[in-house]
């Protein structure tokens, strides 16, 4: 008995096989919803069977009962009990071969043709439930497709892949971090901690650090693509330029987020203008005090981030000297002999979110590892047919949570020095 039940086992599998590549192959919605019925019954068939097998202990008792009884085999179950995740593909980590095809799921479910059971597969799975889908057409992206659209955004945004990175647990919407409130070195560290010279047998004074608590919460970063019903016939196509669609914008609002964030912070330092300086200019002096500016300990990991139209200012500038005046900057092969154009000894990263030339935040001098930024796993998107139906395109929306910070919010002073210096320096304005 127990061989002719894995025998009927295997034929059913076989049949699920032909059922599922049915399903992939085809685009009509009635034999959709009738190929997910069948599969659905099978799978609960394929358990029956799977049940009765694994209860007959060896091939001789399975005899035995054959000859009074015939089994079973296919029991009466009610809706309720039949409802449980369909089976796709054996490869639980990766349903879909590609974006694209996941996208073209969401667009049929939006359609009204129904969730087609990979797509009910991705979505219990990420979302850690066993029964629902987010209403208004609302469906988590594939893990790795998810993982691989952060990753582009970081490749894509030179800030994103500096800047000191946190992602936050599943039940986390915020993050409490703790920083030394330093803001004077000249005698201490870490706002209180000071060593001291002792003599043999007297005792040592004591000191502590003073601790600031900041809090980071997860905010919203939503973008919207449109594809049209041609686009979506191509998966693969399709695909790639939805993952570089919503990689690019997610990638340029958070360079958005990092430097207005960097600008506005109370702990920056805003250095003055020359006096008599014209409007809209940027001079080597002004470049010179923003690097003195900088507290030491940051310069190592500090870049200069400028809007374009300063960086054309740059191959012109000047520190006039006693006998000549001095070029201060070194651009890519030439002065530098580098692989990228550098200011001060420091790479430079020019980017439009940057106020116009002659505002303040246009040239910023930071340390990236001195903000935090925070995410979590996981890109949601929804999709919808309502938006342009008249051009025959379909919208698609991606939702990534985020957010930042400037770890220090104040200034530090310094032993020997009256210039406070942070590890963010802005110029100010210069109308």
């Amino acid at each position: 008995m127990k061989t002719k039940l894995q025998t009927m086992l295997t034929a059913k599998n076989a049949r699920k096989a032909e059922i599922v590549k049915g399903i992939e192959a085809c685009d009509s919605v009635d034999e959709i919803k009738r190929f997910s019925a069948e599969l659905e019954g099978l799978n609960a068939e394929i358990r029956d069977l799977e049940a009765m097998i694994a209860n007959i202990p060896d091939e001789t008792e399975a005899r035995t009962a054959a000859v009074t009884e015939t089994p079973e085999i296919v029991k009466t179950q009610s809706n309720t009990e039949r409802k449980a995740p369909a089976e796709v593909k054996t490869d639980d980590s990766k349903v879909y071969r590609s974006f694209g095809e996941q996208l073209a799921d969401i667009k049929k479910a939006a359609m009204g043709y129904g969730v087609t059971p990979a797509l009910e597969k991705v979505q219990r799975s990420a979302a850690g439930m066993n029964e629902g889908v987010p209403a208004e057409g609302g469906f988590m992206v594939q893990e790795d497709f998810a993982g691989n659209i952060l990753k582009s955004a970081v490749e894509l945004s030179p800030l994103l892949s500096l800047v000191d990175k946190y992602a936050v647990s599943a039940n986390s919407n915020a993050v409490y971090f703790t920083v030394a409130h330093e803001t004077d070195v000249s005698a201490h560290v870490y706002g209180g901690v000071q060593a001291y010279w002792v003599p043999e047998a007297d005792p040592i004074t004591p000191s502590k650090p003073v601790l600031k608590q900041e809090r980071v919460a997860l905010e919203k970063l939503a973008c919207l693509a449109y594809a049209t019903d041609e686009m979506l016939m191509d998966a693969s196509f399709t695909g790639s330029f939805l993952m570089n669609a919503f990689a690019l914008a997610i990638g340029r609002e958070s360079e958005a987020k990092i430097i207005s964030q960097v600008v506005a912070n109370t702990g920056t330092v805003t250095v003055a203008k020359e006096s008599g300086q014209a409007a809209a200019t940027v001079v080597g002096k002004n470049l010179l005090k923003m690097k003195n500016a900088l507290l030491p300990s940051s310069r190592q990991n500090s870049v200069w981030v400028m809007h374009p139209d300063v960086a054309a200012e740059l191959p012109t500038m000047f520190l006039e000297g006693t006998n000549s005046d001095h070029f201060i900057y070194m651009p890519e092969n030439g002065i530098s002999v580098r692989g990228y154009d550098m200011l001060f000894g420091r790479s430079i990263i020019e980017n439009d979110f940057c106020s116009a030339l002659g505002a303040k935040g246009d040239v910023i001098l930071f340390d990236p590892k001195e903000y935090m930024w925070i995410y979590k796993g996981g890109i949601q998107t929804a999709t919808s047919i309502h938006v342009k139906f008249d051009t025959a395109e379909q919208a698609f929306r991606a939702i990534y949570r985020a957010n930042g910070i400037c770890k220090k919010t104040f200034t530090t002073s310094i032993k020997n020095s009256s210039v406070a210096r942070s590890s963010y320096v802005t110029l100010a304005a210069r109308a």
